[in-house]
């Protein structure tokens, strides 16, 4: 039993690690096309959309947003500011290189890419592994966000801004293309699924999904799902190969046990037969003593001579 425990143990670390190899192979691959260097596995093209991050205020009437407006207004370049009489919203632009929209009860942050010769800005993410891809994507998202929420504290203390719990994420768009999947959709395609959109001629966009959900999320996981297609066919050849292991150390216990449970069989077949015979004896025995009851033959015979015995007088001659 002691035995059996420890093979099983052996075996489930053999998968254990056969499965942590292929996965840290996904993730830190790198390719060589010569003795010295080494290709990028991965040269994306990659574009922050719209990313928002929002915090609740202390909330205000009309009357009080107007004269915050008309406060702000005299300090912020005319150009850079916007006051909408309807939605009480005021919008600050290039504040800090965010954008600052002030509403009655909450305040959010938006990032704008750069424009670059009438082009939003967009990042070429060039990388050797998995791995290293989605910690480039993973960093760019950080300094975005913190430049967003240091806007917005530098804003709030500026204008004597009342907040109240913490930051959030409130919307985001990942835009990527320079992928060969993504490349291969039609340029006129339009989109709309559940985590990503395509409305550009080329490239999609993964987007929120769930509140205060994380950008690069979805992005992410699209990463790492093309990069399991890829290496698929090494990983089939693992567990194939592990399949066969197994089969080759378990085939001995196998007949074995496929022994025993013959004998096993024969000796209840054996059984079977003993007590059908035994059934069968005792169903015969039942038979005669119905059709013949000795007992009550015998009680008969000795009444029949104790008659003959008794004279005309009703006595026992003996």
């Amino acid at each position: 039993m002691e035995t059996q425990k420890r093979e099983e143990e052996a075996y489930k670390k053999h998968v254990k690690d056969i499965c942590n190899t292929q996965w840290k192979g996904v993730l830190k691959e790198r390719k060589a096309n010569s003795m010295t260097t080494t290709k990028f596995i991965y040269n994306i093209l990659f574009r922050p959309n719209n990313y928002r991050r929002k915090i609740q205020i202390k909330e205000r009437d009309n009357s009080t947003m107007q004269k915050i407006a008309k406060a702000i207004g005299s300090a912020i370049k005319k150009k850079d500011f916007t006051y909408s009489e309807h939605t009480k919203l005021v919008f600050i632009k290039n504040y800090n290189g965010i954008t600052i929209q002030l509403g009655k009860n909450t305040i959010t942050a938006i990032y704008s890419q750069k424009i670059i010769n009438g082009v939003k800005q967009i990042y070429s993410i060039k990388a050797y592994s998995t791995e290293d891809l989605e910690e480039r994507i993973g960093q760019l998202k950080d300094e975005i966000q913190k430049k967003m929420d240091d806007a917005l504290g530098f804003f709030c203390k500026d204008y004597n801004i009342e907040t109240i719990g913490t930051t959030s994420w409130d919307r985001y768009e990942d835009f990527i293309k320079g992928e060969e999947y993504i490349d291969k959709i039609p340029f006129n395609t339009i989109i709309h699924d559940t985590y990503f959109k395509k409305v550009y001629g080329q490239g999609i966009e993964y987007k929120q999904t769930e509140d205060k959900e994380d950008p690069t999320v979805h992005l992410k996981t699209y990463i790492i799902n093309q990069s399991l297609k890829k290496h698929s066919p090494e990983i089939a050849e693992s567990i194939d190969n592990l399949g066969n292991a197994l089969l080759n150390k378990l085939n001995p216990a196998i007949e074995k046990l496929t022994e025993q449970i013959i004998v096993h069989l024969d000796v209840q077949k054996s059984s079977l037969k003993t007590q059908e015979s035994t059934r069968t004896t005792l169903k015969d025995i039942s038979h005669t003593l119905k059709k013949k009851p000795p007992q009550k033959r015998k009680k008969q015979a000795i009444s029949s001579n104790i008659l003959k015995l008794i004279n005309k007088n009703g006595v026992l001659e003996l």
